[in-house]
């Protein structure tokens, strides 16, 4: 298959490394960012339980407290708009304040309103308990995105990213393990036990980072312009890697220089959402919003949605498999999709853009089989897995596409619009399955045939690209 143009244009002298670059990929990735991500990864995971979390209190909420299909939507859309908030505002604040200082008063804000949830005695406290625990799960995301990258060498920093979509697995993994000791089945048991667990890690992550995380040193020096203090960090990570010896003072001389000479933050633009549509980033902000809705939908949708049909399936046929495992199996094929993605992601040819226009692409006709075939764990798992992949590749894409002063709000924003997607969600795929249990699965390939389009229309590829670098391109 012939791959997809890459249309991107560099100025070489614009796109040599940066002093910055080359130290931290000198410090390479060692315990301080296996440390940092295992901390992150611990709040990360609430992404992936959330989805499988109001799946299983869809069902289990509408036989408890005869909730109707219109409550569970809100339910369901007051997380994702809680959600949408926090990222809109995260990003904002990241830009300006700095990664570390929100991302632990999220943490811990995120743990106390998932716990009080569990206490909610009807439906309106549960409605905002999940909402506020939603705003506070949006609200570290971006962030946490945003750190793993800045600390990351350029070399390993697509995998790393990738790999902490790997988490959104662990993630609904962990409720399903929870799920199994705490439900009887997909639609009945202790969903109060379930929801009390499910938020526990977020309580470890919290104390982690609140206890050994600092800032970025990238927003210090390039944002803050406090090269003493971005050096002094560097240090401690080139310490805690065993490369102590490798910042020396002409490495500190160099940053000086290039910290001074650096005229691409604009004090005036740091965090502001107009620049997402300067001549530069409008086209790339124009094609991204759509692809993260689309992907949302698509993802959450497929989760939200298959407890339900199989539910109605097995009244029609007593032999339909309504069990726990059965929701399992579509979530272990992320694995493999997150094995498949680390060997492309970073291939050339296919890259950030061609593994998401493939991914799509593949995904779509997936979703049609499933439509009109007997096989629909099977269609399911291979549609659930290649979407996966995209939403996997989509993040490392996104953070690499912004420069460093808008980093946090360009990849909020986008972020947001898959939130939007979330919130109309629950209400498109209902209106779909009371039409007919499996038609959700028509727009669900519908929106990835879209998404494949507006893939081939990106004007460029990332693929071992620096950070902040520049780029030319032929629109």
């Amino acid at each position: 298959m012939q791959m997809l143009k890459d249309e991107r244009v560099c100025s070489p002298e614009k796109n040599k490394s940066s002093p910055l670059d080359e130290i931290l990929s000198n410090i390479g990735f060692g315990n301080y960012q296996v440390k940092a991500f295992i901390i992150l990864g611990l709040i990360l995971i609430n992404d992936g339980a959330e989805a499988l979390v109001l799946s299983f209190l869809s069902a289990i909420l509408e036989r408890e407290w005869g909730l109707n299909s219109e409550d569970n939507g809100l339910i369901v859309s007051g997380v994702w708009l809680g959600t949408l908030i926090g990222i809109l505002l995260s990003g904002k604040l990241g830009d300006l304040y700095g990664r570390r200082l929100p991302l632990v008063y999220a943490s811990l804000c995120l743990y106390v309103f998932g716990v009080l949830s569990a206490y909610a005695h009807d439906f309106t406290e549960l409605l905002i308990l999940r909402t506020l625990y939603g705003f506070f799960m949006g609200f570290q995301y971006p962030l946490t995105i945003t750190y793993l990258a800045e600390i990351s060498p350029v070399n390993v920093r697509g995998k790393i990213l990738l790999l902490c979509c790997i988490l959104w697995t662990v993630g609904e993994l962990y409720t399903c393990f929870v799920a199994y000791f705490a439900l009887d089945n997909i639609y009945s048991g202790n969903w109060r036990s379930m929801v009390f667990w499910v938020c526990q890690p977020s309580l470890i992550g919290w104390l982690g980072a609140q206890a050994y995380l600092v800032e970025s040193p990238r927003f210090v020096i390039v944002t803050q312009k406090n090269v003493e203090e971005g050096i002094k960090i560097l240090k401690r990570m080139a310490e805690e890697n065993g490369r102590g010896d490798i910042i020396d003072n002409n490495a500190k001389i160099e940053i000086e220089e290039w910290s001074a000479d650096d005229h691409s933050t604009d004090e005036n633009n740091i965090g502001k959402v107009s620049t997402l549509f300067e001549p530069r980033y409008k086209k790339l902000t124009l094609l991204l919003w759509p692809i993260w809705f689309s992907l949302v939908i698509i993802y959450y949708g497929m989760l939200y949605v298959l407890p339900l049909i199989l539910s109605a399936l097995s009244r029609e046929d007593s032999e339909t498999d309504s069990s726990i495992g059965s929701v399992v199996i579509p979530v272990l094929i992320e694995i493999p999709s997150c094995v498949l993605g680390l060997s492309m992601i970073d291939r050339e040819g296919l890259g950030r853009k061609n593994s998401m226009f493939l991914s799509f692409l593949i995904s779509a006709v997936a979703c049609l089989f499933a439509l009109f075939s007997d096989y629909l764990i099977f269609w399911t798992t291979i549609s659930r897995g290649l979407i996966y992949l995209a939403l996997s590749v989509v993040y490392p894409f996104t953070v690499e596409l912004y420069p460093t002063f808008i980093r946090a709000t360009g990849l909020a924003y986008a972020n947001g619009c898959g939130r939007i997607g979330g919130i109309v969600m629950p209400w498109v795929v209902m209106t779909l399955y009371e039409l007919s249990p499996k038609l959700p699965f028509l727009g669900f390939s519908i929106l990835s045939f879209a998404a494949a389009f507006l893939c081939y229309l990106i004007p460029f590829d990332t693929t071992n690209k620096e950070l902040d670098f520049e780029m030319n391109y032929i629109v």
